[in-house]
């Protein structure tokens, strides 16, 4: 399978089984179990590919999760895109960290801290 179309199955997952918020998260190697049922050649690095985007392919954005030591979910507030951040953060580093909190506001806009409000143009 390509990596589009396990983002797919992922994301449906995901929505169907109701993880959404950081309270009900899947267990990640619950969801890899899942999707190499699929595609049994799907390692941890490629699955990582899956959710996260591949940093390499300019303008991957992954599939718009979050993870924490809870699992993957998909993200409700703000709160838990940036607590997800700061998890990533100590992991990864801050460069890693802030490109997948992009991509997560990528597809999740209306989650990004002052999405929506009236701009005030000092005119």
């Amino acid at each position: 399978m390509t990596i589009e179309s396990l983002r797919d199955v992922l994301m449906g997952y995901l929505k169907k089984n109701r993880h959404v918020g950081r309270a009900k998260a899947a267990v990640r190697a619950d969801v890899l179990w899942q999707l190499q049922s699929l595609d049994p050649s799907l390692d941890d690095r490629k699955f990582r590919i899956v959710y996260a985007g591949d940093p390499k392919r300019k303008g991957d954005f992954g599939a718009g999760v979050c993870s924490s030591a809870d699992g993957l979910f998909i993200p409700a507030t703000t709160e838990e895109v940036e607590d997800f951040h700061l998890f990533i953060s100590k992991q990864s580093g801050p460069i890693v960290a802030a490109r997948r909190r992009d991509n997560v506001y990528h597809w999740r806009p209306e989650l990004r801290p002052g999405y929506g409000k009236q701009q005030v143009l000092g005119i």
